[in-house]
């Protein structure tokens, strides 16, 4: 998501890294958000071949040690393990189920979608499916 402030400022939000990279980052942070900052700053200069990259007005970092998905930002706690149970039945006493990649554990694109409507189908009609 991107957008401008209005003294003009830009905005930049990103939540995607995951598996080694993700640690790797996850070790810089640790020593502190300022060298992730440093690191970041360091990475667009070489990636745009340009040496006037400003430096951020401020900056936010979450490492989720299990991973992370859509909509979590800085700051949120909710794991995916919490956020796939959450998914199965969203509304109590509703029938209503999220089914999708965005409410399913780390796999392939179709896996995630497969298994998590699979999930759905056996929690709310009880049904058997053969994979």
């Amino acid at each position: 998501m991107t957008g401008v402030g209005p003294n003009g400022t830009a905005v930049l939000h990103t939540i995607a890294n995951n598996g080694g990279c993700s640690d790797k980052w996850a070790e810089i942070l640790a020593i502190s958000p300022d060298e992730v900052d440093k690191e970041l700053k360091r990475a667009l200069k070489y990636k745009f071949q340009r040496d006037d990259i400003p430096d951020p007005l401020e900056t936010k970092y979450k490492y989720w040690k299990e991973g992370f998905w859509y909509l979590q930002k800085p700051g949120a706690d909710f794991n995916l393990t919490a956020i796939r149970q959450w998914a199965k039945r969203p509304l109590t006493g509703q029938d209503v189920f999220l089914v999708n990649r965005a409410f399913y554990n780390f796999g392939g694109y179709l896996d995630d979608d497969i298994l998590s409507t699979k999930e759905a189908l056996t929690e709310g009609w009880k049904l058997s499916l053969p994979f």
